[in-house]
């Protein structure tokens, strides 16, 4: 069972009325002391009725037994003119105060009990004597504040605890929203990649525009990258689909450099290796003047100005019947 201030006030109201009882029954085989029997037989059905509040939840019943044991302690159970010595009770409200209560309570409980009891006293007996005053301002300023380092090593806790469940907080949404941007990432790294998937396929797309015959229209600029891709596509295609001659189109390259030149060889190479005859097409001016400046010799590959006479030529063949009955739909096609 978890140890809390309600479980320790009502377990202080049960110990009272158990204590109450038996000081009654003391006090009635012992003494003839009528206040004193008034008083106790009067707190404890009181103090009983307090215990009872306090576990249904009246937070009232643990100052209201307070004040009443100190009214009990300081008129009843101690005499100020009459005792010899200290009586044990005189710092059981304050013990009580600093279990149940808080500092101000404390605080105030502490000289209210002095007070009464000086008043009562006169300025005679014990509690009138300056060395018994000292020492009981002495003991209840240490009680009072070994109860304030208590609380406020009580309160440094809380406020450790409620920093640390912010952090564990923090760290938990921190978690998940980098889990999220993860996800997120992940599945626009999926779109990127299905996209450039998608740019390869329609940015050199292969029409068959007879039967063994591709068309291949290479457009835009031929980096090393695309080069590569272009390349392994078109040997593919030309090795699925049997291919006996391809055209490729070049008239949409936006420059046609010495490395562009070079990767077009290559290509042209890995196509001879397959057994397919290679026609390079729209070859324009400024393309053929950068050809010429850069001294590259592409005299071993077929080319023609455009794909409808590489075409023309392919139909003009003596073995060509075949190819001209498939070409004919397919040059509607294009038309």
């Amino acid at each position: 069972m978890r140890l809390t201030q309600r479980n320790v006030i009502f377990g202080l109201l049960l110990f009272e009325v158990g204590l109450g009882a038996l000081g009654l029954v003391t006090l009635l085989i012992s003494t003839d002391d009528l206040p004193a029997l008034l008083g106790v037989g009067a707190a404890l059905p009181l103090v009983a009725l307090l215990a009872w509040l306090h576990w249904r939840g009246w937070r009232w019943a643990a100052f209201i037994n307070l004040a009443l044991i100190t009214l009990l302690t300081v008129f009843f159970l101690i005499t100020p003119q009459t005792d010899a010595s200290l009586s044990s009770m005189l710092f059981a409200p304050l013990a009580l105060a600093l279990i149940t209560t808080s500092i101000p309570w404390t605080l105030a409980i502490s000289l209210g009990v002095l007070a009464v009891l000086e008043i009562r006293a006169a300025g005679v007996g014990i509690y009138a004597e300056p060395d018994v005053i000292v020492g009981y301002l002495f003991t209840s300023g240490a009680l009072f504040l070994s109860r304030l380092v208590l609380e406020q090593a009580q309160h440094a806790s809380q406020q450790a605890q409620r920093s640390a469940e912010r952090e564990q907080a923090l760290s938990i949404q921190y978690a998940e929203e980098l889990a999220a941007q993860a996800s997120a990432l992940r599945a626009q790294n999926q779109r990127q990649e299905q996209l450039l998937a998608l740019v390869a396929v329609l940015e050199t797309p292969t029409i068959q525009v007879a039967a063994g015959v591709l068309l291949a229209p290479i457009i835009g600029h031929l980096d090393p990258e695309r080069a590569k891709t272009l390349t392994g596509r078109l040997l593919r295609a030309a090795a699925d689909q049997h291919v006996s001659t391809m055209i490729l189109d070049i008239s949409g390259l936006s420059q046609l450099d010495h490395a562009s030149a070079q990767q077009l060889l290559t290509l042209y190479r890995g196509l001879r290796l397959l057994g397919v005859e290679v026609i390079l097409s729209g070859i324009a001016p400024a393309v053929a003047t950068t050809l010429v400046s850069e001294d590259i010799d592409l005299r071993a590959i077929q080319t023609v100005p455009s794909p409808h006479i590489a075409l023309a030529q392919l139909l003009a063949q003596p073995d060509s019947a075949s190819l001209q009955r498939a070409a004919a739909p397919s040059e509607q096609r294009m038309l």
